[in-house]
């Protein structure tokens, strides 16, 4: 590999601790320091083998490292890049795994002297739930690892990270800063908000006392992402505002299209049907195509569970749904 024999990882929560499981997997012989506030997640990810030794500070941590690997909230980024920026060797790779980009590539410019190589990683993996406790090195496996390069990123710092995403079986998808904090505003924030949504509005319902007896797999399934980390969260719509707020205009005029499918006819099931037709055949469409390409990784779906358009609909109209599709390929 690039001449690289010590990275650090900051943050050794799921996504750091997975990191260094696959890394220390994969690349054995690159020697791994970790740095987290967090004690409890620092001797976790220790004694799990995810990191080989644990620093007292975050200067002491990226001496002499090769690669620097940032896995924290987006907005503590800034004041982490001004602790390092004196310390870190020279030629050092630094990177990080946040969920937006054109602000940490905007700090990292400002901050950076040009001998340090900035080169922003978005690995699309995780889950609703953090900490090293869930951690896998298997869980970059067949997916997509958004590389996005800066000002500063030389050919050999882009080159050393795709070599490592590579080696850890990631899949290298170079991206524009702009057009990847829209990109994933609309397939990983937006889903978390619609969540949150659906949580929001039932329990501030006068009936939700009811209605949380009632609530069972449908809901579990629709409002998972609810229970993800709130700080991350918070410094998504904080540093993504504009692409959020389009895809939220977005499914506002979708909800709009169907309350007004609704209220200009009760009993109108020919345009419901080819409405969420739609949306579960390109659903389907795409999770085949997903399950496919991503092996071990696959989504696999419990067919005890209510799917989303099930808990909307209802199983009558769900069966007439199938009943549709199976004369359609007949």
């Amino acid at each position: 590999m690039n001449d690289i024999n010590k990275i650090t990882l900051i943050g050794t929560g799921l996504i750091g601790a997975s990191l260094g499981l696959a890394i220390k997997k994969f690349i054995p012989n690159i020697e791994i320091i970790g740095f987290d506030l967090d004690k409890k997640n620092l001797t976790y990810s220790k004694n799990i083998r995810a990191i080989d030794q644990t620093a007292l500070s975050i200067e002491d941590s990226v001496m002499d490292s090769g690669l620097v690997i940032l896995s924290v909230p987006i907005r503590e980024m800034k004041d982490i890049f001004l602790q390092i920026k004196d310390v870190v060797r020279k030629n050092c790779i630094i990177s990080d795994t946040g969920s937006t980009k054109k602000d940490v590539l905007a700090w990292s410019e400002e901050i950076f002297s040009n001998d340090v190589n900035f080169v922003g990683g978005h690995p699309m993996a995780g889950g609703e739930t953090s900490g090293p406790e869930l951690a896998r090195s298997d869980l970059f496996e067949g997916r997509k690892y958004c590389v996005i390069s800066s000002s500063s990123s030389s050919d050999f710092a882009v080159n050393s990270l795709v070599d490592i995403i590579e080696r850890i079986n990631a899949v290298p998808f170079f991206i524009d800063p702009d057009e990847h904090d829209s990109l994933v505003a609309g397939i990983s924030h937006l889903p978390h908000l619609l969540s949150v949504f659906l949580v929001n509005t039932t329990v501030s319902d006068n009936a939700w006392k009811d209605l949380n007896r009632l609530a069972a797999t449908g809901y579990e399934s629709v409002s998972r992402l609810a229970s993800g980390d709130v700080i991350m969260h918070k410094d998504i719509c904080l540093t993504n505002q504009k692409h959020i707020c389009l895809w939220l205009d977005k499914l506002v005029g979708e909800i709009n299209y169907l309350k007004d499918i609704l209220e200009k006819d009760p009993n109108n099931s020919t345009e419901l049907i080819e409405y969420f037709s739609n949306a579960k055949k390109e659903r389907d469409k795409w999770l085949s195509n997903f399950n496919q390409k991503h092996g071990n990784n696959k989504i696999i779906e419990d067919s005890t569970q209510v799917g989303m358009i099930q808990y909307l609909l209802g199983s009558v109209i769900l069966k007439n749904i199938k009943r549709l599709f199976k004369r359609s390929s007949d």
